[in-house]
């Protein structure tokens, strides 16, 4: 890495019109950043992906149209961005994080019909909210956040709308926006626990009947997809947001209604 580094910056400054080598050494330096990270020496790591960002940048400055640049530019700050947060940096973390949210987020005003782009920005914005949920950050910052991650997951699920995990990892997110509200009392947060289980119902649904799966795999996906509709399910009764009538009627449950612990909550919802 380090002779490669040599080489590509003495290419890059002897056909500086040749972005091809500008490109190959922030690549180069990245992958260095990586290998230092990984062997417990974060100061090397940063000046290696402090380097990449200054090469990258200038790229992207240069060639704003092209969206691979900038979406290895956001793709390093977010490398950056963990190197931060494993250190305990949190501010520069949080920094970190919101450039690589920024940089996709040009990128799919952009280019909005390319559900790559839609993935990676999940991925800033999933690494975003970790860090604030741990750093304590504002939280109106965080349910706007949650949001907008809320928003993307949906378009994903609009493209692939057969890929279960995209339809649970929806709910996931739905059920989490639905913490930061009172789903006791305010409707918009009930709505969103109740679409959050069901979209682990539909996860389950499509598991079910994937035949590409081994049995073995498939009852796996199964019963991790169920069992996450019947953790958001006890939280939505402990609220007292949903009750047995519900659950009885709401046609999207049906792959969760033979299961014991689906069972035994409408039980003990009935002896209230």
């Amino acid at each position: 890495w380090r002779e490669g580094t040599e080489l590509l910056t003495q290419l890059k400054n002897e056909q500086p019109a040749v972005p091809a080598y500008r490109q190959e050494l922030a690549r180069v330096l990245d992958d260095l950043g990586a290998f230092l990270a990984s062997h417990n020496r974060g100061s090397e790591a940063e000046k290696a992906w402090d380097q990449a960002l200054n090469v990258q940048e200038k790229l992207v400055e240069d060639f704003p149209t092209n969206g691979a640049y900038r979406q290895e530019l956001a793709q390093y700050h977010g490398n950056l961005g963990v190197l931060y947060s494993q250190g305990g940096r949190l501010a520069q973390a949080e920094r970190s994080y919101r450039q690589s949210v920024e940089q996709m987020e040009e990128l799919v005003k952009a280019s909005p019909d390319v559900p790559a782009y839609w993935q990676d920005l999940i991925e800033s914005y999933t690494n975003l909210i970790s860090l604030l949920t741990v750093a304590g950050g504002s939280s109106q910052e965080v349910e706007k956040d949650w949001r907008r991650l809320v928003e993307l997951r949906e378009k994903l699920v609009v493209v692939y709308p057969n890929t279960a995990e995209l339809q649970s990892e929806l709910g996931l997110a739905l059920g989490k926006l639905a913490d930061l509200r009172n789903v006791a009392t305010e409707p918009e947060a009930r709505q969103f626990m109740e679409e959050a289980v069901r979209r682990q119902g539909t996860a389950v649904e499509l598991t079910a009947k994937d035949e590409k799966l081994s049995t073995a795999e498939r009852e796996k996906l199964v019963n991790g997809y169920a069992d996450r509709a019947i953790a958001l399910i006890k939280e939505a009764v402990g609220h007292g947001s949903m009750d047995a009538d519900a659950l009885q009627k709401a046609g999207d449950f049906e792959p969760l209604r033979s299961r014991e612990d689906y069972k035994k909550i409408v039980a003990e919802l009935h002896k209230k």
